[in-house]
């Protein structure tokens, strides 16, 4: 699991079914853009990111976003979901 370790000490079944849970999420904090086959999900209190590929319901990155490294996390993964078009 490259992300699991901003969840704590989990496995990688948990990871999963955080994953999976956070796809399912709604409400104002969440902003979502599909690109291309890709749903890019941002949930902005948790700073929380996930890439999946809508067609196959596959899960390609979950995620917390580090604000040390970038002030842009939702702008960031949808570069991330346009590169993976291509």
């Amino acid at each position: 699991m490259k992300h699991g370790a901003e969840f704590g000490e989990i496995i990688q079944s948990q990871y999963l079914k955080l994953a999976k849970s956070f796809a399912g999420e709604t409400g104002e904090h969440i902003q979502e853009q599909v690109v291309g086959k890709f749903l890019v999900k941002f949930n902005s209190n948790t700073q929380e990111i996930l890439v999946g590929r809508m067609d196959l319901r596959e899960i390609r990155t979950f995620y917390r976003a580090n604000p040390n490294i970038s002030t842009t996390p939702f702008q960031d993964a949808l570069d991330l979901a346009a590169s993976l078009t291509k």
